[in-house]
């Protein structure tokens, strides 16, 4: 199965252009575009995946979509809002649940997360 649009977001804009040059294939996507902000990017994907090193979520960010899947690398990047509405896919239930990750917050902030 090929994804057939790519949306890509940085602070920096030489690792968009590394991505899209060295990461993507391009004859498996029918567009590569390196979106402006990551609020922006949020409201256009089905799927999220996030690798960045933030210490705080970021707020204000719904996504257009009706639960996108979002595939956590970096575990502090969105508001518990945004995971509360999402399907959420983590490799360490354990791990993830502490030291006020998003998905610990979201649990926090809803009483409840389903693990499976």
């Amino acid at each position: 199965m090929a994804i057939e649009e790519v949306g890509y977001t940085t602070c920096h804009r030489w690792r968009a252009k590394k991505f899209k040059n060295k990461t993507c294939r391009l004859e498996q996507h029918d567009t590569v575009t390196v979106l402006s902000d990551v609020a922006q990017l949020v409201r256009a994907c089905d799927l999220i995946l996030f690798t960045t090193l933030f210490q705080t979520p970021h707020h204000g960010w719904h996504p257009v979509r009706a639960q996108p899947l979002v595939l956590h690398v970096s575990l502090r990047d969105l508001a518990p809002e945004i995971l509360l509405n999402s399907q959420n896919v983590v490799d360490d239930v354990d791990h993830v649940m502490k030291a006020n990750t998003s998905p610990h917050l979201a649990e926090q902030e809803d009483g409840k997360i389903e693990a499976s």
